[in-house]
């Protein structure tokens, strides 16, 4: 069973081999189709790199320790839309775009700053700030 504590987001961020900031436990949807069809990837991380990209590192199940990775740059995005979930300390961010190898993804970011307790002590800190540097993202693109 996955645990998610400081030191597994760490070790997942830290495999992109960038430099980041505002690392934050997160819930990935996968979007897919015409309609938009959600293909739920549970818990993962995410974190922003100093040359601006988006990384996600996400368990493909509950209880694998299979991890996808997603590293999105600025760049190709075409939409970032960030709202706050009614009457819940929980921001949604949708993102549109083309990865580095030019491939269409769309995808939804569940953060909130409540995340897992004490075992990710800078949750609260790190998911502000991590919600307004993507907020900065979507007023640009």
């Amino acid at each position: 069973m996955l645990r998610f504590n400081a030191e597994n987001m760490y070790h997942e961020l830290d495999r992109f081999e960038k430099k980041y900031r505002y690392p934050v436990c997160v819930t990935i949807s996968v979007l897919n189709g015409v309609f938009g069809k959600e293909e739920v990837r549970r818990q993962g991380y995410a974190a922003i790199s100093e040359d601006y990209f988006l990384l996600v590192a996400d368990y493909e199940s509950v209880d694998s320790d299979e991890v996808i990775y997603h590293r999105l740059p600025v760049t190709g995005m075409n939409s970032v839309k960030v709202r706050k979930a009614d009457k819940i300390n929980m921001h949604i961010i949708s993102v549109r775009g083309i990865t580095a190898e030019g491939k269409k993804y769309r995808i939804r970011i569940s953060v909130t700053g409540s995340e897992a307790g004490n075992s990710l002590p800078d949750q609260g800190e790190n998911c502000i700030k991590f919600i307004n540097e993507l907020r900065k993202w979507s007023e640009e693109i």
